[in-house]
This record gives structure tokens, sequence and C-alpha cells, in this order.
């Protein structure tokens, strides 16, 4: 019993059922007897419900091919508009995208370079640290276009990840594709 399917067993055993009731009929002569109603083709029946098996299998067809057709279909996700988010959460790749506009900027100009006065990293975290707490935001625009020479942008750029991995500021932008912000974690 768990091998063989008996639902599709039994509706075979009652189709091939009706199917010998029908041949009987037809071979049998008809009872001269017999109301007019009984003397209805049984003939009918049966096309009935091929065609009405026709018009299921056609429907369960199209479904199919529709299922099939939105499985290939990706819809674009739901975005929050700006009026209901005020703040738009940054990505580490929509700071990198400022970054690579600011390096870009730098490429285009042409400095000699006499004296080189390397910062470190710790007096880059400090500055921007200082100029969160006293600006209480800062645009990143404004911090990376200070920086001088491309090791200093680096630098700079290093020095915002590294305050945002120790969760001393947080990066956010008042709409999407806007400028990114940094402020002070716990400063609303």
């Amino acid at each position: 019993m768990r091998e063989l399917d008996l639902a599709i067993a039994g509706d075979f055993l009652v189709m091939a059922a009706q199917l010998i009731e029908l041949k009987s009929r037809m071979l049998l002569p008809r009872d001269p007897l017999a109301e007019e109603e009984e003397l209805i083709d049984p003939r009918i029946e049966l096309v009935n419900r091929l065609l009405e098996h026709e018009k299921f299998k056609a429907a369960a067809q199209m479904l199919w091919s529709r299922a099939t057709v939105e499985q290939a279909v990706f819809a674009r996700a739901e975005i929050e508009t700006d009026k209901n988010n005020p703040e738009v959460a940054v990505g580490l790749f929509g700071l990198l995208t400022v970054f690579q506009k600011i390096l870009a900027r730098h490429k285009e100009e042409v400095l000699m370079e006499i004296e080189r006065e390397e910062v470190t990293m710790a007096e880059m975290i400090e500055r921007l640290r200082n100029m969160v707490r006293s600006a209480g935001e800062l645009n990143l625009v404004t911090f990376f276009g200070r920086a001088q020479t491309r090791r200093e942008l680096v630098v700079a750029f290093l020095s915002v990840l590294e305050l945002v991995r120790m969760s001393e500021i947080s990066l956010f932008q008042r709409e999407t594709f806007g400028a990114i912000t940094a402020r002070a974690v716990g400063a609303a």
C-alpha cells in the first residue's frame, strides 16, 4: 500500500468500470418500453467529462507556464522613500564610492611634493574624532577634501573605517544617494 497510490488506482478502476458500462449499453439492444430520458446517448456524458478534463488540463498548463515566467522575473525590492525615512543607513559600498570620487579628484591634481609630512593613523583618528565632536556632524566629502596627498587620503579613509568599526561614529545619508555624514554614536 505504501508503494502503490491507491487513490490513482481507485480512479482508474472507476473509469474502467464506467467505460465497460458504456460499451455494454452500446452493444446491447435498447429496451423499447424504456422512457425517453433513458434513450439519451450515453456517450454524451463521456464526451462532457473529456471536455471538462481538457479545460482543467489547459488551465493547469497555463498556470504552470505563468509560474515559470514569474520565477524567471526578479522584482526590485521596495526602497524606502526619503519622506518616510529621514536618514538612510550607509553601507561600505556607498562609502567606497565617495572615497573613489575624492581619489579621482586628487589624481587630476598634479602637485609637486618636496617635503613629505606623513600623518599617522592615530593622528588622523584623533583629528576625525575632534572634528565630529566639535561640529556634531561632519560631511565626509569635506573631511576627505582636506587631505593633501593620496597617502593622507588613504589614512583618512582608514580612520573613518576604524571609528565605524569601534562604534564611535555612525554614517548616514539624509536622502538616497545623498552626501554621507558622520555623527558621534549616541548623538541624535
